[in-house]
């Protein structure tokens, strides 16, 4: 899926040319090369045909606001990557996306659908990844997530560990024989970072449709602390511990677990605690003292105390019924 220019550039275009020599640092071991210069746009495209996929690595130097368009002869799977300036890319279905330096893009591109990239003035560079059927077909295999139909583009800014990784595309230093099964595992390892945004995506918009009036970052913190108290039940867990597995302080978790859940972090643990001891004195025989241990209390009077404040009763009172 090569890039090329828009109809208001197209009449300026000359045939491919030999690549300039300020351009001949570009090129890249293993790939073909082609170049085009239209008014305003010089434009590097080179090509990698891999096995499972097609990488494209642009190089575009743009003397003022262009659009460049692509499109796919098949319906294509596309993993993108911004190295080097801005771009605003525009989809048939109306869909448009900014995507700033640095930035990871993916969407699902249509048979013979058109898109259009527009470039402000100065010099950007871009990389994306076109899935082979075959390749496609695996990864939904791996992650359903990816074959959602409601999926749209989308893209996020991403850390310098993702940077290195789609950088070392095209690290020259590969001998030709290794370099195709480099390209597929740091290619899964791109979707896999991918996938995980999608789900925290799709998690903090579950999140916030259950508690709209809540900060995202507060409503997340709070689940986040939940987890660790249903994860550590059975174990002493102080606020201030908690408070710090969450990287919170002590004001502001209280505060904002009882805003996200209308109880406190303390009773809720109690809450919790007490299901477990009640299920386990009806449904099993187990001693008291044991019940308190897997509830998290060393005393067992401690124990006996909240359970009778919880239910009106004692455990053993409770075993009795």
């Amino acid at each position: 899926m090569y890039l090329h220019p828009d109809s208001n550039l197209l009449g300026e275009a000359i045939e491919p040319l030999v690549i300039p020599q300020h351009l001949q640092h570009y090129l890249l071991t293993g790939f073909s090369h082609n170049f085009i210069k239209a008014n305003g746009l010089s434009l590097l495209t080179q090509h990698y045909e891999h096995p499972e996929l097609d990488i494209y690595l642009h190089h575009i130097q743009a003397a003022k606001q262009l659009r460049l368009v692509a499109k796919a002869a098949s319906k294509r799977m596309i993993l993108g990557y911004l190295v080097k300036g801005d771009v605003n890319l525009y989809f048939h279905d109306q869909t448009t996306i900014s995507v700033s330096l640095q930035s990871m893009l993916f969407f699902k591109a249509q048979t013979g659908k058109e898109i259009q990239l527009e470039f402000e003035a100065g010099n950007h560079e871009m990389i994306y990844c076109c899935l082979k059927p075959a390749f496609e077909k695996l990864i939904l295999q791996w992650y359903p997530i990816l074959s959602d139909q409601s999926i749209a583009p989308c893209h996020f800014h991403v850390s310098h560990w993702v940077h290195y990784q789609w950088r070392e595309l095209w690290n020259n230093d590969f001998p030709s024989v290794i370099y195709p099964g480099f390209v597929a595992e740091r290619i899964r390892t791109l979707l896999r970072h991918l996938v995980t945004e999608q789900l925290s995506a799709e998690k903090n918009r579950n999140l916030h449709l259950l508690h709209p009036e809540v900060p995202i970052t507060i409503v997340e913190k709070a689940y986040t602390a939940r987890q660790f108290i249903d994860a550590k039940i059975g174990q002493p867990l102080s606020l201030k511990n908690l408070a710090q597995l969450t990287r919170w302080n002590l004001q502001g978790l209280k505060q904002g677990f009882v805003q996200v859940f209308g109880i406190s972090p303390h009773r809720y643990m109690i809450q919790q605690r007490m299901k477990i001891a009640l299920s386990m004195i009806q449904q099993t025989e187990e001693p008291i003292q044991v019940i308190a241990r897997t509830c998290g209390y060393t005393r067992p009077h401690h124990f006996i105390h909240q359970f009778k404040l919880t239910y009106g009763m004692t455990p053993g009172e409770a075993r009795k019924i």
